[in-house]
C-alpha cells in the first residue's frame, strides 16, 4: 500500500520529490532501528533475568497468592504501574510478562484479565510523574502547564486504576 502511495505521489500527482523520499527513509529507518535496539536490549535483560533465576523465585511466589490471587494481581498492578513511569511499554512488556504470566497460570488467573491488567497499569504509568513521556508530549502539544493537565487527567485515572483488578 506504501509503495502505492508512493509510486502515485512520484510519478503521478509529482507532489512527493525523490530528496523528499530519501529524507522520509532515512527517519523512518532512524525509527525502526530505535525500536530493534529496545527489544535487543529488553531480549538481553529478559535473558539475564531468568539466569538470575527471577522467573523461579516468581513463580515459587506463587503459593502465597494460592488463597488470594487477586492479590496478586494488584501487586502486579502496582508493579507494570511503576515500571510504566520509567520504561517503554514494549520493553516491559518483553521483560516481565514471561515472568508474570507463568505464575497467573498456576493460580488459575484468566490471562486475558491478567493482560488487561499488565497494559492498563503500563498506559498509566506513562502518563504518571516522575517521568511520565505521555504528559510531556501532551503538554508540548497542548501548550499546557503539567499542574492543569494533572488536574484533567484524575478524574480519567482514578476510576481506571480502581477498575483494573
Amino acid at each position: 500500500m506504501v509503495f502505492v502511495a508512493v509510486v502515485l505521489g512520484l510519478f503521478m500527482f509529482r507532489t512527493i520529490s525523490f530528496s523528499d523520499l530519501w529524507g522520509a527513509l532515512i527517519v523512518s529507518a532512524r525509527a525502526s532501528a530505535t525500536v530493534y535496539l529496545l527489544v535487543a536490549a529488553a531480549s538481553v535483560l529478559s535473558y539475564a533475568l531468568n539466569l538470575l533465576g527471577i522467573g523461579a523465585m516468581v513463580t515459587a511466589a506463587a503459593p502465597f497468592f494460592q488463597g488470594n490471587p487477586m492479590l496478586f494481581l494488584v501487586g502486579v498492578m502496582i508493579l507494570m504501574l511503576v515500571l510504566g513511569m520509567f520504561l517503554d511499554i514494549g520493553a516491559a512488556l518483553l521483560i516481565f510478562v514471561p515472568l508474570v504470566m507463568l505464575t497467573v497460570m498456576q493460580l488459575g488467573i484468566d490471562p486475558i484479565q491478567a493482560a488487561m491488567v499488565i497494559i492498563l497499569s503500563l498506559a498509566m504509568g506513562l502518563i504518571s510523574p516522575p517521568v511520565g513521556v505521555v504528559l510531556f508530549i501532551l503538554m508540548k502539544i497542548g501548550n499546557i502547564r503539567l499542574t492543569p493537565l494533572m488536574r484533567e487527567l484524575v478524574p480519567s485515572i482514578s476510576p481506571r486504576s480502581a477498575s483494573s483488578c
